[in-house]
């Protein structure tokens, strides 16, 4: 539970030693990449159903899995013309181009989960290959989706705070271990 309290908590709370601090910005980081992949998840089956542009979205997975809903012919007909008039092109097509969108879509927030999991025991590698994927991402949504405020705000928060974890990694590797680390507090007394 002490843990998951200090997610709560902000990096500069006086109670934090500096090593937790910057323990802090670095499982933030992390938590970023979740949280990206839950939204991504919840926006994007949330535009299947209603027509919306959500782009507090990973664009790549939006993109294949909307664009497979379109083209399968399994969008209902207020969907394909919402879409239709953000530029999407509609193409009947069969139900399984659906499911290999679906499957690319799939793999892809795989990419970030791996990333997520992997930078667990402070691996910034992982870190590093989140922060690629985001920022190919982004190119990726300026491209095809133009821009929009909400989402260069939201891709700009999330590269930004893995570019902070992964200074904040190579901070904790220059950094000693806290002293109550080494002595318990009876000890110290």
């Amino acid at each position: 539970m002490n843990n998951f309290g200090n997610f709560f908590s902000p990096p500069y709370a006086l109670d934090l030693t500096k090593r937790e601090r910057v323990e802090t910005w670095y499982r933030n980081a992390r938590y970023f990449i979740m949280a990206s992949v839950l939204l991504t998840c919840l926006f994007t089956g949330l535009s299947l159903i209603e027509p919306h542009q959500f782009l507090l979205t990973l664009t790549i997975p939006y993109v294949l899995m909307v664009w497979g809903y379109l083209n399968s012919g399994l969008a209902p007909a207020n969907v394909c013309e919402f879409f239709t008039e953000m530029g999407f092109t509609v193409t009947e097509n069969d139900d399984s181009l659906f499911m290999m969108t679906a499957v690319a879509s799939l793999f892809v927030l795989l990419l970030y989960i791996i990333c997520w999991y992997r930078s667990k025991d402070y691996h910034v590698g992982w870190l590093f290959a989140a922060l690629v994927l985001m920022l190919i991402d982004t190119a990726v949504m300026i491209v095809i989706l133009g821009f929009h405020p909400f989402g260069i705000v939201f891709h700009g928060g999330i590269i930004a705070l893995l570019i902070i974890g992964i200074n904040a990694q190579f901070r904790l590797k220059k950094m000693p271990p806290d002293p109550s680390d080494y002595y318990s507090l009876d000890e110290l007394n």
